[in-house]
């Protein structure tokens, strides 16, 4: 089916800054990045935006489209957000009103004001800065106040939600934690969107952009008393690899939600935000935000030092993936606002047609396994599948590049055809197997026999393993594309690797034939020792810079308790007694 959309003509050149009205348009880099300083430490890296272009002066803003922002709340009488606010829309799960704006901590911001900012602040009103989609229409659900199974369904496309084209979600779990698909709130969440993303918008849908996580080198405890570094973090001639695989949470994981990882300004040859979480579940890259609304008034909101204490309505200080995702928002709201037949699929279609490959020089990370002759894969980086797409467990499909994908939504656009789904498809030989030690890993293969065009691919899998760092999942389909699904060295959990029905989702095969066999592949890949850090959590605010306090490196107490905040220790494990053995494995694809 083609679209109805009239076609536009399109230009690429970057607009004249002297048109532009909004003051603080020229310091948000994500929109358009000409190397100014923008708040920045060290090299900006011009170009790395979301290339803007003149979307604005033809008029392409967003105009339309409704976009929910589930977060800690919103200041609905922001004086930059008050006028694309939707009236009555918002609602405040804590007090039962359609007023969620929150009243932070004294030095506190909120979040969700800052992340609405990035998706539509007002532009072209003389204040402010400018939303990525400054004509979209916004509304609050303070739904992480209250974590709820019921406001999660309801501000999830549910009742509060419905006509939500996009909805935001910065937040995510900062613990390592292997989750089992088994539970209710898993089943009945996905059994939610797999609905609301069928019928909300008479069918169009509904686009859930999901903050791929802050976890690149650390995660908390799951008591939340310490936070557990990688070896990297520590040593930079260490393996780059992720302390904290994205699609872990088992919310990350799910075929209904976009996760969008955080790509920085500064290093030419790092675009990589160093705290970003990673993995094959993510979807696209996208700028981190620094400059947007804030609280208002100077009492509270985060912080507006790089304003010399002027603007206190602004920041110049949010960012994160908490950053990222909002960005990627405000470019699906773009996207829609051109072309009413698109529907949630259509975007995410789109987005990863035209995104831009980045860190083109990328050079695959590879461990050494004691005793092996050749080193192991665990990052391999850019990888081209049978269909031609590039995807990169860091970046997904690319950085997003909103003029090329509304010159595509925008121009004869066919749409795509109805979504299909396989079940869960288990191997015909179902016995559990021992893990070797090494590289040569152990294999399980499962046949599907139907023949669609994919659009992800999810591995439910049980392993038992002393130690989950060792571990490395990798998928690979019957086109020959592998996919580094769950990349060692982690440290998700401090020792016993229980996937107990664990789902894992990648997007790397995306547009190849489902049809044939599928191999699954897991491998130990340490036999030698494995070194991580637990640190208190007063300690992290130094940044790596922690690691060179010689005062408080193992100045731990026996029992865990810290000698005043100055506490890091050491923790060096041995390895695993017994071979790990993977018990069960499952495949299911989506596509059309």
């Amino acid at each position: 089916m083609s679209s109805t959309k009239t076609n536009i003509t399109f230009m690429t050149q970057i607009a004249d800054e002297q048109s532009q009205s909004d003051p603080f348009y020229a310091l948000q880099w994500h929109l358009n990045n000409t190397g100014e300083d923008a708040f920045s430490a060290g090299h900006v890296t011009p170009h790395r935006d979301i290339n803007i272009g003149l979307l604005y002066q033809q008029g392409v803003t967003g105009d339309g489209v409704n976009v929910a922002v589930v977060d800690s709340g919103l200041e609905i009488g922001h004086e930059d957000l008050k006028d694309n606010i939707l009236t009555g829309k918002s609602w405040n799960f804590l007090t039962k009103k359609n007023n969620p704006t929150s009243v932070p901590k004294k030095g506190r911001g909120d979040h969700g004001t800052s992340v609405a900012g990035i998706i539509a602040e007002t532009g072209f009103n003389g204040i402010g800065g400018r939303g990525v989609a400054p004509s979209a229409k916004l509304f609050g659900l303070n739904w992480t106040k209250v974590q709820t199974e019921k406001s999660w369904i309801e501000s999830h496309g549910g009742s509060r939600s419905l006509d939500a084209l996009v909805i935001n979600q910065s937040y995510g779990h900062y613990w390592g934690e292997l989750r089992s698909s088994n539970t209710m709130p898993f089943r009945t969440r996905e059994d939610h969107l797999k609905s609301a993303t069928k019928k909300n918008n008479d069918g169009r849908g509904v686009l859930l952009i999901k903050a791929a996580g802050n976890s690149f080198k650390s995660v908390y405890t799951r008591d939340f008393k310490f936070i557990n570094y990688s070896e990297y973090a520590s040593d930079k001639s260490k393996p780059e690899l992720t302390a904290n695989n994205a699609g872990v949470s088992v919310n990350n994981s799910s075929f209904y939600n976009t996760l969008i990882s955080a790509v920085q300004k500064n290093d030419p040859l790092h675009p990589l935000a160093p705290y970003s979480s990673v993995g094959a579940a993510v979807f696209a890259s996208a700028p981190s935000a620094k400059v947007t609304t804030n609280v208002t008034g100077c009492e509270n909101g985060y912080s507006s030092l790089w304003f010399n204490g002027e603007h206190c309505n602004y920041t110049s200080s949010f960012g994160g993936t908490s950053g990222a995702a909002p960005v990627a928002s405000g470019v699906a709201a773009l996207i829609f606002g051109v072309n009413t037949d698109l529907t949630w699929r259509d975007v995410r279609y789109i987005m990863a047609k035209t995104a831009k490959k980045i860190d083109k020089d990328f050079t695959p990370i590879t461990i050494t396994n004691e005793g092996e002759g050749a080193k192991f894969v665990a990052e391999p980086g850019w990888v081209t599948n049978k269909a031609g797409y590039h995807f990169h467990n860091w970046y997904g499909f690319g950085l997003l590049d909103a003029t090329a994908a509304v010159q595509m939504a925008a121009n004869n656009y066919t749409l795509l055809p109805e979504l299909k789904e396989t079940a869960f498809v288990n191997p015909n030989e179902l016995s559990s197997s021992t893990i070797p030690e090494g590289n040569s890993g152990v294999k399980k293969e499962v046949y599907i026999a139907e023949q669609m065009t994919i659009e992800a691919v999810q591995l439910k899998i049980g392993i038992n393993h002393a130690r989950n760092s060792d571990i490395a999942i990798e998928v690979i389909s019957p086109s020959g594309t592998h996919s580094m699904i769950f990349t060692p060295r982690s440290v998700v959990t401090e020792t016993n690797a229980k996937f107990d029905d664990t789902v894992l989702l990648s997007n790397a095969f995306f547009g190849e034939s489902s049809e044939g066999n599928w191999t699954i592949k897991v491998t130990d890949t340490n036999r030698g020792y494995f070194t991580y850090y637990k640190v208190l959590p007063e300690m992290a605010a130094m940044g790596d810079r922690m690691f060179d306090n010689e005062d408080a490196l193992n100045n731990c107490t026996g029992n865990g308790e810290p000698d005043g905040i100055k506490c890091i220790e050491k923790i060096t494990l041995s390895n695993n007694i017994e071979n790990g053995t993977i018990n069960n494995v499952a495949i299911r694809i989506y596509g059309h």
